[in-house]
């Protein structure tokens, strides 16, 4: 993820969504920043825990 494809993109590209979630969540909560990362950052984080629901229940 370099900045010049969108998460839609590289999925589309054959990429897994999850791990590509969860490797940007790590980069943003390591110091990441970009204009808006902080919506995204949020947006991870809630997606990531509305997964993890659906997958133990």
């Amino acid at each position: 993820m370099d900045g010049t494809r969108n998460l839609g993109e590289l999925v589309a590209a054959g990429h897994d969504a999850g791990e590509l979630r969860t490797f940007l969540l790590g980069e943003l909560r390591g110091g990441l920043r970009f204009p808006g990362s902080g919506w995204v950052l949020r947006d991870l984080a809630w997606e990531l825990e509305h997964t993890l629901e659906f997958e133990t229940a």
